[in-house]
């Protein structure tokens, strides 16, 4: 199928023979094209919307007034048709076929060259925006751009499987190419050598993350489908995003030894990858459930913890495939999330109606009494490090509440302090010093684990912070967010920045919020107005590492911030203004 340029008419081409055309507007037939006498591969509109080209198997390509539904006269002949396209200016059609691409001048009704060089049969064919090059696709494990259209010569795009599709960006300078072997490559038109230009972000929301052991990695699945590995010191892929799920990715783990990485979609299926090379290890894992609403890795990836609602809280091993000798464990309440001890030892679910279970994972018996939070809904329970507390979250009308518990006498220890709307995720440091959480609406948050002081609040993804967890090390912590992106923060930075003293231009900017595209200080004094499409994508100060489709950071230099009561009083010299970059 193809719309016309105009998005006017939609035209289908199918195996009973036939073209057709649609209209976009009233959703009717308009025109039925015959005189094909096999099944169609491919149809294509002019640039101007005037005339459609079909190509099929009965070795013929045809061409039609996109109008009147006529055939044209003339027609191309050539075996074993599979894609037609005609140039951005009309007056050149292109056509592959077994294993060559054949160019045709549409004023004279002749041919102009044959580009032969795929081996076995090529799939696709497009001229590039400019019309003096074409990217060829065929099942020889290869695509080929035909740099010079009179020439016999191509640039070899290589993959690990048939490539089966390829397109230019609107600007011509690269190409993406999808493969049989799951993988979506995109590669420099200007380069000699075709040097790829992986693809840098995730194209869905963000609803999970891990950081390897020795905090060299970074994991993140998404809705997408996707598993993206990030190299954690400068934000870089370190290989294609990992394909082989088809829901959302709820939960990633790295193994503690680093040589592989599970994943988990919502649709019931766990996929294990070589952590070093991308590569997928055996088969997924089909746990018996069609939706799984919450699913959690053991931090030694033996086992996983899942949440459906057709079930209770159970676990499985991850190495036998099945469920482990731990018996399911049943909370009378729907749980909506999980979370394993640093040990593996515990297991904890927070429920609808605010109620927290906590398990031991060997045996699936009970510790103690459940804890009531006196919330709506528990979103997030972590234990301490040792294992001896646990802090939670819960709704409970527009604002969310904290709790810090005392596991072993079963009591609440003290509730989170500040004015938190709504948080979405918690985590305690490996240290044990702070407890750091992110929010629905965005905004990050550090508290001293001790007491529950808030130490600062940091504005800054722009919307929900769906995981939360620092590294092993505890000197960062890692949010990803519905936002389509992954923020690094340094822990001590964040926990330097002061709610209440003035901390320098670093610190204002570190904490400060969005009022109409403004950053504001903690008065609402306006700071510095950032265009709409720069502010997901700004990094100020304890925000050590951004991964998104854009890193934009603020700086000051060693002149300092100017500020004043309006613009003129702000003005200084170049080199002492902040920069956006």
């Amino acid at each position: 199928m193809v719309f016309s340029p105009n998005g006017y008419l939609l035209a289908s081409a199918s195996g009973d023979n036939t073209v057709r055309l649609w209209s976009t507007e009233k959703y009717q037939q308009l025109r039925v094209l015959s005189g094909h006498t096999d099944k169609f591969h491919s149809v294509a509109f002019s640039p101007d919307g005037r005339i459609l080209a079909s190509c099929s198997e009965d070795q013929r390509i045809r061409l039609w007034d996109s109008e009147t539904g006529e055939a044209i006269s003339r027609s191309f002949d050539q075996a074993g048709w599979l894609n037609v396209c005609f140039s951005p200016d009309g007056t050149k059609l292109a056509s592959s076929s077994s294993n060559q691409v054949t160019l045709w001048n549409l004023q004279t009704d002749s041919k102009i060259a044959t580009f032969k060089g795929h081996s076995d049969t090529v799939h696709s064919v497009q001229f590039s925006p400019d019309g003096r090059s074409l990217v060829s696709t065929s099942r020889d494990h290869t695509a080929r751009l035909w740099m010079n259209a009179a020439e016999d010569s191509s640039v070899i795009l290589g993959h690990q499987s048939a490539v089966y599709s390829a397109a230019y960006s609107p600007d011509g300078l690269y190409v993406a190419s999808a493969s049989g072997d799951g993988n979506i490559r995109i590669w420099d038109v200007g380069s000699v050598q075709a040097a790829v230009k992986p693809l840098q972000a995730h194209e869905g929301e963000v609803l999970c993350v891990a950081v390897s052991f020795d905090g060299t990695l970074v994991v993140s699945g998404s809705e997408d489908g996707l598993v993206h590995v990030w190299d954690a010191r400068s934000g870089e892929p370190k290989f294609p995003p990992l394909c082989g799920h088809a829901d959302g990715v709820i939960s990633v783990s790295i193994s503690p030894d680093m040589d592989w990485i599970a994943s988990a979609s919502r649709d019931g299926y766990i996929q294990r990858w070589n952590a070093q090379t991308g590569e997928t290890i055996g088969v997924q894992m089909r746990l018996p459930v069609s939706h799984l609403s919450a699913v959690v890795f053991s931090h030694n990836v033996r086992w996983v913890a899942l949440v459906s609602p057709e079930q209770p809280v159970s676990i499985w091993e991850l190495s036998a495939e099945q469920r482990s000798s731990v018996s399911l464990m049943r909370s009378g309440d729907d749980v909506h999330v999980v979370s394993f001890s640093r040990d593996d030892q515990l297991l904890s679910a927070g429920c609808h109606g605010g109620r927290i279970y906590i398990w031991q994972a060997e045996t699936g018996q009970s510790v103690g009494e459940p804890l009531d939070a006196e919330v709506d809904i528990i979103s997030s329970v972590a234990f301490s490090p040792d294992a001896k507390r646990l802090v939670s979250t819960g709704s409970a009308g527009p604002q969310s509440i904290s709790h810090v518990w005392d596991i072993i006498a079963g009591q609440q220890l003290f509730i989170l302090e500040g004015d938190t709307p709504s948080l979405r995720s918690l985590a305690f440091s490996p240290s044990d010093l702070f407890i750091g959480g992110g929010s629905y609406i965005g905004t990050v948050y550090f508290w001293d684990a001790s007491t529950g002081a808030l130490i600062t609040t940091l504005h800054r993804h722009a919307d929900v912070v769906s995981s939360t967890i620092f590294t092993s090390d505890g000197q960062s912590m890692v949010t990803c967010s519905h936002d389509m992106t992954i923020r690094v923060w340094g822990a001590e930075a964040s926990r330097s920045l002061s709610l209440t003293s003035a901390g320098g231009a670093a610190a204002a900017l570190a904490s400060t919020g969005f009022d109409n595209g403004w950053l504001s200080g903690p008065t609402g004094e306006l700071l510095l107005w950032v265009p709409a499409e720069y502010r997901t994508y700004l990094r100020r100060p304890s925000c050590t590492l951004l991964i998104g489709p854009r890193r934009i950071a603020i700086t000051v230099d060693e002149g300092g911030v100017h500020t004043g009561e309006n613009w003129t009083s702000c003005w200084g010299s170049t080199s002492a203004l902040s920069q956006i970059r």
